[in-house]
């Protein structure tokens, strides 16, 4: 059964309307189509109708679920319409992974893309203290539904449990260095800093800033910190991707950015998924691996 079937689910979808519509998207139609026939079989009885209305959250999860069985992770179908996203077996345990896409929020801490006039070049600061706040509030948003999870016994307390988030529609998101916005959203990673001695004409100290905490428009302060608070220890990682059906590699998942959380009961091996970077703390040091793309 094809996925993208106007007549069957005429789509709200914005984005969704436009692909259909559009001849020049044929290329783009036939991938989501090859991710359908592998994705089906794992997918909630909701899947054909709500991604009409929510493509882009749909999209995400199903290209997060064929990416991981590109590189032969076990994906385990449904028992029940209720729980995380997705499931794997991995190591003989399951690993339960739920997928967010964040927008760019509403009200004063929303992040909006600036109106630039024809021709014109205008120079901004990226809003990275707002970007953090929407992941921050996705993640928060994922702990409270990892609590009812564990509650109910969904999720067992040995289990371990991923946040899979998808920012490419939280607007300049796509910028990033060295040390990720996702990481900086979890660990005290501020901004990088130069130390230069005029007198002798050199560096003295270069590096990342300590950010503990990020401020709201009402003054209120966010911490950075939440992979290292206990209450988070439930929160295996963080897998975080910025592409879209328009903006994708060309290899499944070479997009993707994996942080370990340094304080996870339920802590995952390095290179569980050997794919696009992996960051990790250890010794009071970030650590990065870049696997083969």
């Amino acid at each position: 059964m094809t996925l993208l079937n106007k007549s069957d689910h005429p789509p709200d979808d914005e984005e969704l309307r436009y692909l259909l519509e559009n001849p020049n998207f044929e290329d783009e139609r036939r991938f989501i189509e090859s991710l359908w026939e592998r994705y089906e079989p794992y997918a909630d009885r909701q899947f054909r109708t709500e991604i009409t209305f929510n493509f882009h959250r749909r999209y995400w999860e199903m290209y997060l679920a064929c990416s991981l069985m590109e590189y032969g992770l076990e994906l385990t179908p449904r028992e029940t319409e209720k729980g995380p996203d997705l499931c794997l077996q991995l190591n003989k345990s399951r690993v339960w992974i739920e997928a967010v896409a964040p927008s760019g929020g509403q009200g004063p801490d929303a992040i909006t893309r600036r109106t630039l006039k024809p021709g014109k070049i205008e120079w901004f600061s990226v809003p990275e203290a707002k970007i953090i706040l929407r992941y921050l509030s996705s993640l928060r948003e994922k702990q409270i539904k990892y609590t009812a999870y564990l509650k109910d016994g969904t999720i067992s307390p040995t289990e371990p449990y991923i946040i899979a988030i998808n920012g490419r529609r939280v607007p300049y998101s796509i910028v990033d260095d060295d040390v990720p916005v996702i990481v900086k959203a979890v660990l005290p990673f501020g901004q990088y800093a130069v130390t230069l001695d005029f007198d002798k004409n050199e560096i003295v100290d270069q590096g990342y800033t300590y950010r503990a905490d990020v401020e709201k428009a009402n003054k209120e302060k966010v911490s950075t910190q939440f992979f290292l608070d206990p209450e988070y220890a439930g929160i295996s990682g963080i897998l975080f991707s910025n592409s879209d059906l328009l903006n994708r590699p060309r290899k499944l998942g070479a997009d993707f950015i994996y942080v370990h959380n340094p304080m996870a009961s339920n802590r995952l091996p390095s290179g569980w998924f050997p794919i696009g970077r992996e960051y990790w703390l250890e010794n009071k040091a970030l650590h990065r691996q870049i696997w083969s793309r």
